[in-house]
Order: structure tokens, then C-alpha cells, then sequence
């Protein structure tokens, strides 16, 4: 079974509205959709945004459904030259850069107990989601997201990200995501479409063709099932 999150409505509406619900469960102050979607056992929750919501919805899916692996869709903010409106985010791992303790000797972003700066995700997912954003013609990059509860919105601060990190896009969820799935053994992957350019925010403009997207890639994924077990 396959567990998605997103974290606002307009990313996760166009997907439940293509499946096939068997059941919903609420479980704390989550809804979780079980059933089918395009051919492919899921469990769907929308986790609110922010990193403390959305690790906290992640833990209650794998804790709670027998999940093989988590898929964050949503849109984010492109910090990359090579990634405009539009285009496609893909994680090669994930990096919490409002994580702060290089007072103590680390560097910015190191995670306790996972000991890293960059988490890794399933990178064979990675390259199955870029190789159908090739086949729909969609701009796609794969590599590494970073994650604050905060949105990126000046030109100076994204290029230091950039520079700092090597990121290509920032977001609010898919790193805290991505640590909890981690430290549970389970595997991950972020697929976030460019709703801006982080120097103003026009993701409530262009949020609902970035969802549309999402639709587009997940459709060939959940059907194309050797695409990812390669």
C-alpha cells in the first residue's frame, strides 16, 4: 500500500476525486482516504502544512496502515535557475535548513538522531517519476529540497539556499516528512511542481494547474507498475 500526503486541499482534491474510496478513518485530527487510485492500493491524508504537521501525519500513517513507501505531492518554490513555473521537483534528499545548531560544532541542517545533513530518499523512485515527467514533456529535476516552516520569498535568500545547499526547490513539509520516514525504515520521495519563483509568492495563482500536474505524473506512476519496481 502506497501512503500520499499533501498538505492543503487544492493538492490533494484532484486525486481523491479519482479514486475509489473504500473507507476513511479519523485518527486524531487527520482523515485518512483508503481505496484505490489508478489501479493502486493508497492511503491519502492531507497533513496541514508545516513540518510539525506533516511529521506528525506521516508517523499516524505508518503507524497505523501497512505502508511500503510515502509519496509527498504538493508545489513548492523553485530556488534553481533550471526549474521555472510549472516544472517539476523531484528529491534525491532532503534537507531541514532552519535546523540551527552550528553553535554546538555542526553545520546548519544536521538532523539528531538521523546525524545527517541531507536525507536520503529512494532514489529509484526519483528517477521513475523523472522519467515519466520526460514522457509528458514536463521540465524535471531531480535533487536535493529543502524544508523550512517558512515561506522563501527574497531573491538573496534563495540564491544563499542554492549556494549553501545545492537545493533546487524549498517547501514546508517534504524534509520533516522525509525524516520520519526514515527513522522508520520506510522508504520516500518528494514530487513538488513550481507554483513560484521564490522571489514573490504566486502559488495561490498558479496552484491549481501545478495540482493538475500532479494528476498527470501520479496517473502513468500508479498504472505503470514497472516503471518503479525496476
Amino acid at each position: 500500500m502506497i501512503g500520499i500526503i499533501g498538505a492543503m486541499e487544492i493538492e490533494l482534491d484532484r486525486l481523491i476525486s479519482n479514486m475509489k474510496i473504500e473507507k476513511k478513518k479519523k485518527i486524531a485530527f487527520l482523515e485518512f482516504y483508503i481505496g484505490t487510485l489508478y489501479t493502486k492500493k493508497v492511503v491519502l491524508v492531507k497533513s496541514n502544512e508545516g513540518k510539525v504537521n506533516s511529521a506528525v501525519a506521516t508517523q499516524l500513517l505508518i503507524s497505523n496502515f501497512d505502508i511500503d513507501y510515502v509519496i509527498n505531492v504538493g508545489i513548492a518554490g523553485s530556488i534553481s535557475e533550471e526549474l521555472n513555473v510549472f516544472d517539476v521537483a523531484i528529491s534525491k534528499d532532503t534537507v531541514e535548513f532552519d535546523q540551527d545548531v552550528s553553535s554546538l560544532g555542526y553545520k546548519i541542517g544536521y538532523t539528531f538522531g538521523i546525524n545527517k545533513v541531507n536525507i536520503p530518499v529512494n532514489i529509484k523512485l526519483s528517477n521513475s517519476l523523472k522519467k515519466i515527467c520526460d514522457r509528458l514533456h514536463f521540465n524535471s529535476k531531480i535533487g536535493t529540497i529543502l524544508t523550512s516552516d517558512r515561506f522563501v520569498t527574497s531573491k538573496k535568500e534563495k540564491d544563499n539556499l542554492n549556494k549553501r545547499f545545492n537545493g533546487i526547490a524549498v517547501d514546508m513539509e517534504s524534509a520533516s516528512i522525509n525524516h520520519v520516514a526514515y527513522l522508520n525504515n520506510i522508504d520516500f520521495v518528494a514530487l513538488r511542481v513550481i507554483s513560484d519563483n521564490g522571489n514573490n509568492i504566486e502559488y495561490r495563482k498558479f496552484a491549481e494547474n501545478a495540482a493538475e500536474n500532479i494528476l498527470k505524473i501520479l496517473k502513468i506512476y500508479l498504472e505503470e507498475e514497472d516503471l518503479w519496481k525496476k
